[in-house]
């Protein structure tokens, strides 16, 4: 993408934008330069750092914020209320958000803005040799504005950055002079017609998943010019209220490991591995057994430390269903359905295929029926997968 006019395009999604910064260090790594760069809500405030190349201070502050360094609540940490998910927030956190949106018309972002003001570079984003731009969306009428830092008055942009990541109604609808506004997600959640009205010849937009209004056509008419990569996670970011050092930390790797196999660096889609090291077929495979047994997708895999990561997951599978008094997985064919229906996990299950396979019983109930091959698909690709492991014989030997 070298000498091409490329456009970098964040889209909104709160605590979810530690992985675009993961994609810049990736971009960064790869010269891959970008003459412009806009985006939504956190997706704008990644923007400018974009712009006025600010990295490292990027990746510090994502590795150390968390919530309350950023909105005015205080969840009440000392109850002994057990945690309960709700739409990513422990019920404290969600509480605390709910007292906020019905007290006050949402949670006070004042925090971030004097993060902003200390961390944002007007001069440097003005002077910039990267183009900045973001989409907010003014009230009453929800009117989508999409601004170029020429668009907006001087001293404003960590304004206009506030008004982009006004989550309404998690957080109060941002004023400027007189004006209300509120996050640009509720009109353009992944502002890449900004990116193609400039003429990019390459666009790299990055969709965090998040809720907003997606322009579909826009990305159509980026992805039917040949303009477009495309970078989304396939593992959970978190929600996206939720700002955790911890978490930042494993999304911003996981958004690095994503781009490098946009760009062809590295192979894989559940799992990264080393280039080259699996034929087509294998790394499918690979990647379907990745996913089944959970290995750490934070990691770059050579085969051979696959294949012995991979070998640890199995023997636990097996030995959990020998300690669980589960149907013995060596004892013939134990009915699959009858497995399936006692919720026995599925690396139990993939374990079982697997020895069904290694006997050579491709023959009976569970290969003969068309809807069970479908019901399995992933199980038995995991399953060929664990019969081409170097230490086969071994692995299931030494578990018995």
């Amino acid at each position: 993408m070298k000498g091409k006019r490329t456009s970098l395009v964040l889209g909104g999604g709160g605590a979810r934008g530690a992985y675009q910064i993961g994609v810049w260090q990736a971009m960064r790594e790869l010269g891959i330069e970008t003459d412009f760069v806009c985006g939504t809500s956190v997706g704008a405030i990644n923007s400018a750092m974009i712009a006025q190349d600010d990295f490292d201070i990027a990746v510090t502050l994502w590795k150390k914020i968390n919530s309350e360094m950023i909105f005015d609540i205080t969840p009440d940490k000392n109850n002994k209320i057990p945690f309960i998910d709700i739409a990513g927030l422990g019920l404290e956190e969600a509480s605390a958000y709910a007292k906020e949106i019905i007290g006050h018309g949402g949670a006070d972002a004042s925090r971030l803005k004097a993060m902003l003001d200390e961390y944002i570079d007007e001069d440097a984003i003005r002077g910039s040799k990267t183009g900045f731009g973001l989409a907010t969306v003014e009230l009453p009428f929800f009117k989508l504005h999409r601004l170029t830092a020429q668009d907006i008055p001087r001293g404003r942009i960590v304004d206009y950055l506030m008004a982009s990541s006004a989550i309404s109604p998690a957080i109060k609808p941002y004023e400027i002079d007189g004006v209300m506004y509120i996050d640009g997600a509720y009109g353009d959640v992944m502002p890449i017609r900004m990116a193609l009205d400039r003429k990019a010849s390459h666009i790299v937009a990055v969709d965090l998943q998040s809720l907003g209004v997606m322009h579909k056509g826009d990305i159509e008419t980026a992805s039917k010019a040949g303009k477009l990569t495309l970078i989304s996670p396939t593992h959970s970011l978190g929600s996206i209220m939720s700002f955790e050092p911890e978490n930042s930390s494993r999304i911003m790797r996981l958004g690095y490991l994503d781009a490098m196999k946009a760009f062809n660096v590295f192979e894989g889609h559940y799992c990264t591995f080393a280039k080259g090291e699996f034929s087509k077929k294998a790394l499918a495979h690979a990647d379907t057994a990745c996913k089944i047994f959970e290995l750490d997708p934070t990691i770059i895999y050579r085969r051979d430390i696959f294949d012995y990561c991979l070998a640890d997951k199995i023997i636990d599978a097996i030995k959990e269903a020998r300690h669980s008094n589960l149907p013995d997985l060596f004892d013939g064919a134990p009915d699959i359905f009858s497995m399936l229906g006692k919720k026995i996990n599925r690396k139990t299950v993939t374990v079982h295929i697997a020895e069904q396979l290694k006997k050579g019983r491709t023959n009976n109930t569970l290969f003969s029926k068309k809807q069970t091959l479908k019901l399995l698909q992933e199980e038995i690709s995991a399953a060929e997968y664990i019969l081409n492991t170097p230490f086969l014989n071994l692995l299931f030997e030494t578990s018995k």
